[in-house]
């Protein structure tokens, strides 16, 4: 079976800001964590401990979590 990366299009602005996380191998190591995730609840605790860490995320950070559900319910179709 071959495993296909769906591309997903909202309007909406979904990332970890550089003013929010500023280390770029911190926030590459988030989104990557976040795209790894098998349970939506991993995807939501990534995004706990970045709020613990750094504060309220703001809303593009919300939307990354969502994002991140949605591609991983995607994937996980038969």
């Amino acid at each position: 079976r071959l495993d296909v990366e769906p591309e997903i299009k909202l309007p909406v602005t979904a990332v970890l800001p550089e003013t929010y996380v500023p280390e770029p191998m911190r926030r590459l190591a988030f989104y990557q964590r976040m795209a790894q995730s098998v349970t939506d609840e991993e995807i939501f605790d990534v995004l706990g401990e970045i709020e613990d860490r750094y504060g309220h995320a703001p809303a593009e950070a919300h939307h990354l979590a969502e994002v991140m559900v949605i591609r991983r319910r995607l994937r996980a179709r038969p």
